[in-house]
């Protein structure tokens, strides 16, 4: 039995009960009533400990996103529940191109434009240099960070990767492990974070993070808001160490008011919205029958979480 928390549209709930030869049950949340079933679809904020009493079957859990650092992944694992999230094509396409719209902010100078407007200042100083003479290092060589990767090489950028085994990835001219950055960060105009959340990137982008990069440097994080020390970002943004940031993930969302983020010119902040595409939730459920048929035939599944490794 398949239980969901989600309503669907009718046309898609009839099609994938169709392809999966399974009816869908639709059940409250929070669920106050023990149920059957085997395999839950969900959002990760409703795999709560609450749940996991209320299901004492559940074998697989289908989370409705791609992102999935709020589970509580050591007891799913002591329970042996499979957990697999939503496959990263479903938006990496639409965050890449968000990446590039922060790249063009700054390097087309239109902060400065919409600041020259305000104050009406004709402003003709400004200049800006072609992206093919620039460096940009994403760190994550994933399906996202190739997203990126294959914008930049087409803008003819230098694409450096750094990722944890260091391995060689298509579109990137150069991988490194975290690790080893050496200059790179220095070198590099544009940093792109699209890591995981997991203990060793937890504030991995601090104090000393940001001292390495170059003056001119833009960081960009659409991977993990806590993978950021905000104060320490601020405090490189105020006092002009690095360029500029644009951030569209924070440790706490929304970003609260009180916060020192909002004050920073060289700062563009958007709401979580990157990978925000029509239809999200209905078009996940296509890629679930695939997922089920491989969980019946016993079979890995390509976008299973490793519990023990957090992603």
């Amino acid at each position: 039995m398949i239980a969901t928390f989600e309503i669907f549209e009718e046309t898609g709930k009839q099609e994938m009960e169709k392809k999966t030869g399974e009816k869908l049950m639709h059940v409250e949340f929070p669920c106050e009533v023990e149920c059957p079933a085997e395999v839950l679809i969900c959002r990760d904020r409703e795999i709560t400990e609450q749940t996991l009493e209320k299901f004492p079957n559940l074998k697989l859990i289908y989370i409705l996103s791609v992102g999935c650092d709020r589970i509580p992944f050591r007891l799913l694992e002591e329970k042996g529940i499979r957990v697999v999230h939503t496959p990263g094509e479903i938006c990496a396409r639409e965050i890449a191109e968000y990446v590039f719209a922060g790249i063009l902010y700054f390097n087309k100078n239109l902060y400065e434009c919409a600041e020259n407007k305000k104050n009406t200042v004709w402003g003709r100083g400004l200049t800006n240099t072609s992206l093919s003479e620039l460096q940009i290092t994403v760190l994550g060589t994933g399906m996202l960070g190739r997203e990126v990767a294959k914008i930049a090489s087409f803008h003819k950028m230098k694409v450096v990767g750094l990722s944890k085994s260091g391995k060689e990835a298509t579109l990137f001219d150069e991988v490194r492990t975290l690790g080893n950055a050496g200059d790179v960060l220095g070198e590099s105009d544009f940093v792109v974070s699209t890591l995981p959340l997991t203990k060793s990137t937890t504030h991995i982008y601090n104090e000393a993070f940001f001292g390495k990069m170059k003056e001119n440097g833009v960081f960009i994080n659409v991977g993990r808001g806590k993978s950021v020390d905000e104060t320490a970002l601020a405090k490189a943004l105020a006092e002009k160490k690095i360029r500029g940031a644009v951030l569209d993930v924070f440790e706490k969302e929304p970003l609260p008011e009180e916060s020192e983020l909002w004050k920073l010119d060289n700062l563009m902040i958007t709401p979580h919205i990157s990978g925000r595409i029509p239809n999200f939730i209905d078009r996940s459920l296509k890629f679930f029958p695939e997922i089920y048929a491989a969980y019946q035939n016993g079979e890995a599944i390509r976008t299973e979480i490793d519990l023990g490794r957090q992603y």
